[in-house]
């Protein structure tokens, strides 16, 4: 039995990196494919999912689907793999792959993978309990319409002193933990989290328990709005209404829409991005349901309606396409 869990939480950069790809710092390059000739960079991976995605050739998935591409294998085949190179015991340094072409790991990425990236409930939850929302934060939720229940239903906090709390959780937990649920940096002498000091916080339950975090900065003119964990996917917002006994549930594209759905009565979820695809958990849940999909009111959102809505009809599930009123 492989640990499907800590394999797909591998980072999938160094990994394409031995695959032959040649990455940029932001994880883009050209696609290598089998039957695909790029000329043109295509090719991409995400950081916050943890996903890749070539949009020439439209082939997409996790660390496990791109090694099953390129090494001709079936799926045990690249889980026994990546277990070899990056999960086995005492491999303290990622081996290249046994192609021809070696090829050397970006430096950036290059001591990631001997730490498999995983949920720690007991460590997440610790910072929701000990981040607080300020009225600052509080403030500016309530600009958008989120209610003070709202916020308090969804354990909705925001980072006090990013500093400080890194210093109680090294003390509390240890650095190794902090690090494989992707909240603070494997290396270095960085003494703060991955989330800044004033971010809100918004966490992911599921069955009760937080299962991942994201944080978004209250501030126009912040260069970075949206925070996640590093090498850790996402999972889905609001997971446990899925749990629930309503007929409908509405697939939102993001939190912020999530929560605006709740405050309007409406059963839903968030994915996170107009690329995030389905669980077969989340698809196996909505089985019995009518599902509504909104999406962000620009292209990329269109086609997130588009794509989910082709997807669960594929898989005989009812699924209608709506916007939420203004």
């Amino acid at each position: 039995m492989f640990d499907v869990t800590s394999i797909k939480s591998i980072p999938i950069a160094p990994v394409a990196t031995d695959l032959g790809f040649r990455l940029s710092a932001r994880g883009h390059g050209r696609c290598r494919l089998p039957g695909h000739e790029d000329r043109n960079p295509s090719f991409a991976v995400s950081f916050p999912t943890n996903r890749f995605r070539c949009f020439a050739c439209d082939q997409k998935g996790s660390v496990i689907d791109l090694v099953m591409l390129m090494r001709s294998t079936d799926f045990r085949g690249a889980c026994s793999w990546l277990t070899e190179q990056y999960l086995a015991r005492g491999n303290a340094q990622r081996r290249t792959t046994t192609t021809s072409k070696k090829v050397r790991p970006r430096s950036e990425h290059r001591d990631l993978a001997p730490t498999p990236h995983a949920p720690d409930s007991e460590l997440l939850s610790w910072i929701v309990d000990n981040s607080p929302i300020s009225e600052s934060g509080r403030a500016y939720m309530e600009g958008r319409c989120i209610s003070g229940a709202t916020l308090k239903l969804f354990r909705i906090g925001q980072i006090g002193d990013s500093e400080k709390l890194f210093t109680s959780g090294l003390e509390i937990f240890g650095r190794d933990r902090l690090v494989r649920c992707g909240i603070a940096a494997p290396h270095g002498a960085t003494r703060h989290l991955v989330f800044p000091t004033n971010f809100l916080l918004f966490p992911f339950i599921s069955r009760g328990t937080v299962v991942y975090l994201q944080a978004r900065s209250i501030d126009a003119g912040s260069k970075r709005r949206w925070i996640c964990p590093s090498a850790l996917p996402p999972s889905v917002f609001n997971m446990d209404v899925l749990l629930g006994v309503s007929p409908t549930v509405t697939i939102c594209e993001g939190i912020t829409d999530t929560l605006s759905a709740h405050e309007l009565g409406i059963s839903a979820i968030g994915l996170l991005g107009a690329g995030a695809d389905l669980t077969s958990e989340v698809v196996s849940l909505l089985k019995e349901r009518n599902v509504a999909v909104v999406g962000d009111a620009d292209s990329a959102g269109y086609r997130f309606s588009r794509r989910i809505s082709e997807d669960l009809s594929s898989r005989g599930i009812t699924v209608i396409e709506k916007h939420l009123p203004r």
